[in-house]
This record gives C-alpha cells, structure tokens and sequence, in this order.
C-alpha cells in the first residue's frame, strides 16, 4: 500500500504471497486507536506465509513491537 499525499488517500498495490492468504487493513489517524496512520496485517494459511509476510515487513522497515510497546504510546 501507498499513501498519496496530494489526494490523502491509500492506493492499494497488489502482491501474490504463496500458501495462505493475507488481509490488509489500514486504519488512518486520527480515528485509530493511536491515533496514528496503523496497518494491519491477518495472515491466514501456513506458518511458510506467516514467516514470508514478516520477513517483506522488517525488510521495507517495520520494526516488531516489544513487550508493553503499546502503552507506553497510549
């Protein structure tokens, strides 16, 4: 997915991940939980898909959230 800054919209770009299927959900701030722009991923399948759909997130730079990330955002 990309963010177009000039129109404010997403712009999904389709990818094919193999053995098991992979739902996107973006959900923009200010109306998320943390009121920041969150993308969640539901990896449905094998675990092959799982390590799959990790691996191209921490390579295009995501990082994994630590123990109590989440409230010490909040």
């Amino acid at each position: 997915m990309r963010f177009d800054s000039g129109s404010g919209s997403w712009r999904p770009t389709s990818y094919v991940v193999e053995y098991g299927v992979v739902l996107v959900v973006p959900m923009l701030a200010p109306k998320s939980y943390t009121r920041e722009d969150v993308v969640e991923l539901q990896c449905h399948g094998s675990e092959v898909c799982l390590r799959h759909v990790l691996k191209a997130c921490l390579e295009a730079g995501a990082r994994l959230a630590e123990p109590g990330w989440l409230w010490l955002v909040v």
